[in-house]
């Protein structure tokens, strides 16, 4: 019923849906979704704590499920605009994220501004997090 590698769900196999209906896509996204949030808790996590080692760890793993989620959602375009915009900019608030950061070490006259942003992002994510579960609980 799944992809073994990708852990979405294969339309051929879910008895009445194809590729294109809008409950596959809903199904396989939260597929995608799900690490995401998962990587999206795990850097607010580290953020709070500010341990440079952990806090790196957060920024790669944020970084890889936001690519593998930007490659995902590339190739499998949603049947909802609204729910795409929200999609698209969910994965380059999780990327923005990573690039202020990781930043802060290069530039640390940053370190002040950065909180702020970082804070911005952050209620930026809850905002798409929020549209995308009322979309999928339709």
């Amino acid at each position: 019923m799944y992809n073994r590698r990708t852990g979405i769900p294969r339309a051929s196999r879910i008895l009445g849906m194809d590729a294109g209906s809008t409950d596959w896509y809903r199904e396989a996204a939260e597929a995608v979704l799900r690490p995401l949030g998962d990587a999206e808790s795990h850097f607010d996590s580290a953020y709070s704590h500010r341990e440079k080692t952990v806090l790196s760890e957060a920024c790669e793993r944020l970084r890889s499920t936001a690519r593998q989620a930007e490659s995902w959602s590339a190739r499998h375009p949603c049947p909802s605009p609204d729910t795409a915009f929200h999609l698209r900019d969910r994965i380059k608030a999780c990327s923005r994220l990573v690039e202020v950061v990781s930043a802060v070490p290069v530039r640390p006259d940053l370190a002040d501004r950065v909180d702020f942003q970082v804070a911005d992002l952050q209620h930026r994510l809850l905002w798409h997090r929020d549209a995308i579960a009322t979309w999928a609980a339709e």
